[in-house]
């Protein structure tokens, strides 16, 4: 008979404090990054986190517009609203001044290359 009131004892007391504990954080606030694409030269991009990240890059090229090819490795993303699975593709153009949306799985993996002339320079924000 102790051991169950101190069961529902202990249970209650856990159940009723936890909400003092429970905190909602942002885990990653204000986080940034740059990234430069050379010409022609695949880079991966992985998303270390253990949860989806959210991020908002802005380009800029010296180019009137450039294209990049896209391949997904590892999970899935978004890009500008169009998801990518494992091993699928797309190409994209981009302009100087574009802002793209981007929104990675934990784990998510992906292959980007620049294939226009010049160097793409990438600063991206959560």
């Amino acid at each position: 008979m102790l051991k169950k009131v101190s069961c529902v004892v202990g249970l209650s007391v856990a159940l009723f404090c936890s909400p003092g504990f429970s905190e909602t954080y942002l885990l990653t606030p204000d986080l940034s990054a740059d990234f430069d694409f050379p010409s022609n030269a695949a880079q991966v991009l992985k998303n270390y986190f253990f949860w989806t990240i959210t991020a908002t890059c802005n380009l800029n090229t010296p180019d009137s517009n450039d294209e990049f090819y896209v391949r997904m490795l590892n999970k899935s993303a978004r890009l500008n609203g169009i998801k990518l699975s494992k091993g699928e593709t797309m190409n994209f153009v981009i302009h100087n001044g574009d802002r793209l949306q981007i929104s990675a799985d934990a784990g998510a993996e992906v292959e980007l290359t620049n294939q226009g002339q010049n160097t793409v320079k990438a600063s991206c924000s959560t």
